[in-house]
């Protein structure tokens, strides 16, 4: 439903785990947006922050209610339950005439334009149910962080389209994704806890498109995106090889076919997780060899939700 101005009010969903700085500047990027404020809402669910976020985020909302946002609200969850929880959190607080919504990480700025344009993405083709951005890198946006995503038709190893063309693909980043809010209200569809960080993009495109409905990338909404800005960004962090590896089979388990595990854990198995092992081991970095292999052992015996 559009309000006074015509346009369709969005929900902006957003989690948040310290890095306070990065959720303040991801606010006033939203608030300089050319987009009606009063069709904007935003929802902020912190995962028991512990760096000053909350009260930086309720200086902050005061500042932006003068502006005639349609709605602000700060939700303090007092524990780290994971991003995909954060996100669900913020389901019930909705608006009941949200048309879409939002998803974005707090390390990330939006670019002007990209509401219009996100919204504009789901007139394109029919049965359109996610929609992504491009996404570049926070200090340099020249560089491409994330484009369109696709999932290989023998193992379901993930891979990227070309940066500038719209496509319909099987992903989009869950930093900069708008979502039909017909996903929540009628289709129920929330965000699969058992990831905790990583795939929940994944499984919700995946998820949508068993219901029917497209993933398309369109570039000409472009979002900036501090990758791993809350658990780290090097390539031998143990948190991020934990975590992608685990839900690459998370992943693999739920939605592939009897072909793609059997050469998905064979590439996994003999190639993937070897190499990276090693690679680790070379940068004298046992602790992510480590987590690597434990990875896969939690993925296989079906743990789900916080590592440590």
């Amino acid at each position: 439903m559009a309000d006074s101005t015509g346009m369709p009010l969005v929900s902006i969903i957003m989690p948040s785990w310290n890095g306070k700085d990065y959720t303040i500047a991801c606010l006033d990027s939203i608030a300089s947006q050319d987009y009606p404020l009063s069709s904007l809402e935003v929802i902020i669910s912190d995962n028991g922050s512990t760096d000053g976020s909350i009260e930086a985020v309720k200086e902050k909302f005061t500042v932006m209610n003068k502006y005639g946002f349609h709605n602000l609200i700060l939700l303090e969850n007092g524990q780290n339950f994971g991003a995909p929880a954060a996100y669900n959190l913020c389901i019930p607080h909705l608006d009941s005439q949200c048309q879409y919504v939002l998803k974005i990480d707090n390390d990330t700025l939006i670019g002007n334009g990209a509401i219009f344009e996100l919204i504009k993405a789901f007139d394109w083709q029919p049965d359109i149910g996610v929609v992504g951005a491009k996404m570049v890198s926070y200090d340099d946006t020249t560089v491409i962080a994330h484009s369109s995503g696709f999932l290989s038709r023998s193992n379901m190893r993930l891979s990227q389209g070309d940066a500038d063309t719209k496509t319909i693909c099987d992903f989009v980043n869950g930093a900069g994704m708008m979502i039909s809010a017909k996903l929540f209200f009628d289709q129920n569809m929330r965000f699969c806890e058992d990831f905790f960080i990583y795939y929940d993009d994944t499984d919700l495109c995946l998820a949508a498109r068993q219901l029917g409905l497209k993933t398309i990338y369109w570039p000409d909404a472009q979002i900036r995106h501090k990758v791993s800005a809350s658990s780290g960004s090097k390539l031998r962090n143990p948190t991020v090889c934990y975590y992608m590896t685990r839900g690459y089979i998370q992943c693999l388990l739920k939605y592939g076919s009897q072909r793609q595990r059997l050469l998905g854990f064979l590439s996994l198995f003999l190639f993937f997780n070897p190499k990276a092992v090693v690679g680790s081991i070379i940068d004298k970095r046992l602790d992510a060899a480590g987590a690597i292999y434990l990875g896969s052992i939690h993925a296989l015996v079906g743990k789900t939700g916080r590592w440590k």
